[in-house]
């Protein structure tokens, strides 16, 4: 199987957080099992352009401001003809609006919703810009089939317009070897 992910940032990004976890101990388990796995996303200082981490190859494009629209211009370009079994969207604060140009099956992965709260911690420029992003998850993703890691996202999802009958929660697994004594 070939899986195409786009998500803002890769393990290695220095501003990586749980979403980045999530989909490395996810899809590098999967790489594991002989699917080839390809992870577009942002650049950041130091960076390689490219590299393998756990078996996923990742590609990376743009940087944290212009990101949505380097993967976008980067898939019409390279990747469009290419053959994907499925390609993930993991929509990290704002949506990349796959569903415009990717043509075929998609599925996104929401870990948060953030509503007007962003508003409380970034500039007002940038909380518009995110919460503005936002409002496309209804018209673009209604119809996709929607990964929520908790309840609370589910519920807001539904808040906002997308069909219950479209998201399915798979919560977030535990490293059980954090947590030892």
């Amino acid at each position: 199987m070939r899986i195409l992910i786009f998500n803002w940032r890769d393990i290695k990004n220095p501003e990586a957080g749980g979403a980045e976890v999530h989909l490395q101990e996810i899809f590098k388990r999967i790489a594991k099992k002989g699917h080839e796995v390809i992870l577009i996303s942002s650049k950041f200082n130091g960076c390689k352009d490219s590299e393998v981490i756990d078996g996923i190859k990742v590609i990376r494009i743009g940087n944290k401001f212009n990101f949505n629209f380097a993967a976008t211009f980067y898939y019409l370009t390279k990747l469009r003809k290419e053959k994907f079994d499925i390609i993930v969207d993991d929509i990290s604060k704002i949506p990349l609006c796959t569903p415009l140009y990717v043509k075929k099956p998609l599925i996104a992965i929401v870990h948060h919703v953030h509503g007007r709260t962003l508003f409380k911690e970034l500039p007002f420029f940038m909380a518009s810009y995110v919460w503005l992003s936002e409002k496309l998850l209804i018209p673009l993703y209604k119809t996709k089939k929607i990964i929520a890691v908790s309840e609370s996202t589910k519920k807001e999802l539904v808040k906002m317009g997308i069909a219950a009958r479209n998201i399915t929660v798979i919560h977030n697994g535990i490293n059980h070897e954090l947590y030892q004594v």
